[in-house]
């Protein structure tokens, strides 16, 4: 995909930074979009989360926010 396409908002101004997992160990903490339930995991090949509450499968997203540091 060309840099110019890689984007998630398309907003000059607002970036992002484009992650290519290779299915690498993860430590993360993850919070239910839907009902709220936190979980911490530990492990490796983590592309989807399933909610250990409501059940839901959610796509870990291959982009995240860049914010500005402010002094």
């Amino acid at each position: 995909m060309p840099i110019s396409e890689a984007t998630t908002s398309g907003v000059v101004g607002e970036g992002d930074v484009f992650i290519q997992y290779k299915g690498t160990d993860i430590c993360a903490d993850f919070t239910c979009p839907e009902c709220g339930e936190t979980e911490h995991i530990d492990g490796a090949f983590c592309y989807v989360w399933k909610c250990p509450n409501c059940g839901r499968d959610f796509q870990l997203s291959s982009y995240i926010k860049l914010y500005e540091v402010k002094p």
